[in-house]
This record gives C-alpha cells, structure tokens and sequence, in this order.
C-alpha cells in the first residue's frame, strides 16, 4: 500500500512515541508533556480499546495482602518486599489524585483476605509484623478519604491489616479472614477513559489499531513500524506489559487470567473485595453481581500465553469454585466472562530501564498495574 504525501507528512514523524495505551503508556505520555510541553506526543495502540489488562482486570486497588507479602518474601528480600509494596501506596495515592475518585468510581471498601485451615494460624501471626514493617510507608494516610483536588489529607496512622470475620456465606469454607484497610474497588475502564481526556488536553495523540511490529535505528533516529506504515521518532517508550516480548529480548512472560461475572444474584449478602491463596482467587461484587477471576496457578502452562482467549475449563473450576465457596446455596448464572494479559517476572519489581539513546522501557507490572502504572509512567518518562 502506497501512502500519500499527506500521510506521511501528519503522521509519519514524532518527538516521543508511546507504544501501548493502557495504564502506563498514559501516564508516560501524560508525565512526558509536563517535560516537554512543546513536544509532540503520539501514543499507538495495536487495538481499538487498551489490549492487555488495563481495562480487563477486576477492578481492585491492587495494595496487596499478607498472604501474597508472605509468598514474596520466598523469593526476594524483605526491603524489595517494602519496595514493591511503598510503590503500589504512592501509585495508588497518585491515580486518586490525577484521575480523582469519583471520575473512577473508587471505593474505598477495604478487602478481606480469606483463609482455610491450613494457613489461618501461619498468616494471621504475621499480621503485627507486617503492620510493623509498613508503618513507616503509610506514615498517617486516611484510607478511607476521599481526593479530588487535593493532595490526600494526613492523619493519624491505620494499619494495614487486622484480623477480622468473613461475612457469613464464606464460612462454610473460610476458618478466618485478614482484613486490609487499604484496598478498594474502582471502574479500570472509567481510570482509562478519564486519562485519555487528559491526554486529548494537553494535545497528545492516541493513534489506535498501529499494531507495532519492528523497531529499528534509521538516520539518527527510531523507526516505528506496523509493517505497512512507518513512524520517525526520536524517543520510543514501550508500554505493552506483557506483549513486550513480540518486541525486544527482555525478561518478562506473559501470562493469562480469565475472569467471570454473573447475572443478577437475589440477596447478594457480598459487598467489597475478597481474595484468598496468595491472591490467586479474587471476587468482589459489581451492584447484585459477583466478579471472579485468577486460579492461573491451577494451569499455569495453559496460562503461561499471550493469546487473548478464554479457557473453558479454568472458567468452569471458577464457578465451582464460586458455588463451593463463595455463594454456596445460592443460583448462579453466568452472564459475561474474559481475559487480560499480565506481565510477570521472578520477582514483583517493575522493569523500568533504558535499552539505548532511543528507546526505554516500563513493563512488568506484575498484576498490580492498577496499583503502580503512575510510578512506573513517571520513571519511564523520566528516561
């Protein structure tokens, strides 16, 4: 295909390019224009909507819990630990303030971590050490308060967690429950929405369905490419999580949770966010319905992927799930189930790097985006 000269001359050429839409590709793009205000700024995403998991996750806070800080700490020092856990607090604390709560529906419900038998007494142990090492990161916040405007208002310190009781349909199953002051529920879709208007102020391009597919040094600068059509930047900033790999050699995997939501339930007793084993299993209600998601650890080589597709079968183990131990007693329908893509590493820490004088990268979020995409947009930008 041959392209006019007008093509080429509006869009063949940039200062900065910020490859993917999602969270932190609009935050990037965002932190990127209070730097360079006469720059111009294109943001391409391969979709017409953000492809990974900006708008296909469940909606949580993404603040973390006892079982998933204890599962880490298997992995990784107890200062990485606090590290990841100070960037999900000052992430959440920044989307409140530039997004405001209300334009995202936040709510500041707080989140019950459920727990068997078999780990009840392990956890629940744990909890004034864990309130201990996180003082100092919480330093007096109110979690319950509301930002609009403002900068979030100080007062005196609440801790994380506390133990707590389950609502009653879970204890059939749940012996006990943590509770976490910090968590809530929000609208992923509204956050994205609210960033792209921010981004159309401040005279930032959104250019959709440019699926990127090469990039290459040419003539001092970056060639952006989809295969048909060619971008000139001297700046490229990659924010496709966990797509990164169709990209560059970099240490991240993709990996695929599948998520269901059902009908109307009649009396649904559940209000707030749920999550139990490490946070593999996560629910919160949506009005009278009942969003479920994760069990990937159930079938991780099935998972392990960057296809977009539901598994028949994990969405069946969620229900049974669902019906087991979440509702039992109750009749459930399911009306709507998906998918979202992850990017994971061996350990929680974002890759936030610079690969040469053009290019930078913001990817590994995790599964906490939601929590951390406005620090990792403002490192990525800062590079």
């Amino acid at each position: 295909m041959h392209h006019s000269y007008w093509e080429k001359q509006q869009w063949g050429s940039t200062d900065h390019a910020v490859i993917g839409a999602g969270f932190v590709g609009l935050f990037c793009a965002l932190a990127l224009r209070k730097r360079f205000p006469q720059d111009r700024i294109v943001i391409l995403e391969r979709g017409y909507l953000p492809t990974g998991a900006s708008t296909r996750n469940a909606g949580f806070a993404c603040f973390g819990s006892v079982g998933e800080l204890e599962d880490d700490l298997k992995t990784t020092t107890l200062d990485e630990v606090l590290a990841t856990v100070e960037l999900r607090y000052k992430g959440l604390r920044e989307l409140r303030r530039v997004v405001g709560d209300d334009a995202m529906d936040y709510q500041p419900t707080g989140g019950w971590e459920a727990l068997d038998q078999h780990n009840a007494d392990v956890l629940l142990d744990r909890v004034d050490f864990w309130n201990r090492e996180l003082s100092a990161i919480l330093g007096g916040s109110r979690p319950g308060s509301r930002i609009r405007n403002s900068v979030e208002s100080r007062s005196v310190l609440r801790p994380a967690f506390a133990k707590a009781q389950l609502p009653t349909p879970h204890r059939n199953f749940y012996s006990t429950a943590i509770f976490n002051s910090y968590e809530g529920a929000l609208n992923p879709a509204r956050v994205v929405r609210r960033l792209q208007q921010l981004c159309q102020e401040n005279n930032i391009e959104i250019l959709t369905g440019y699926h990127v597919t090469d990039l290459a040094k040419a003539n001092g600068a970056l060639r952006v490419s989809n295969g048909n059509f060619e971008i000139s930047t001297q700046q490229a900033y990659v924010a496709t999580n966990g797509f990164a790999r169709q990209l560059l050699d970099v240490p991240v995997t993709a990996v695929r949770n599948q998520v269901i939501l059902t009908a109307p339930v009649q009396d649904m007793p559940l209000r707030g966010t749920f999550h139990s084993d490490r946070g593999y299993y996560y629910w919160r209600n949506l009005g009278d319905r009942l969003l479920l998601g994760g069990a990937r650890h159930k079938a991780l080589q099935q998972e392990t992927t960057d296809e977009l597709a539901p598994n028949a079968s994990l969405q069946q183990h969620l229900l049974d799930y669902l019906q087991k131990n979440i509702l039992p007693g109750y009749t459930i329908n399911v009306d709507h189930e998906w998918s979202g893509i992850l990017g994971v590493g061996e350990h929680k820490q974002p890759l936030v790097k610079r690969i040469n004088d053009h290019l930078a990268i913001g990817i590994r979020q995790g599964g906490m985006g939601v929590a951390i995409a406005s620090q990792v947009g403002r490192q990525l930008a800062g590079l």
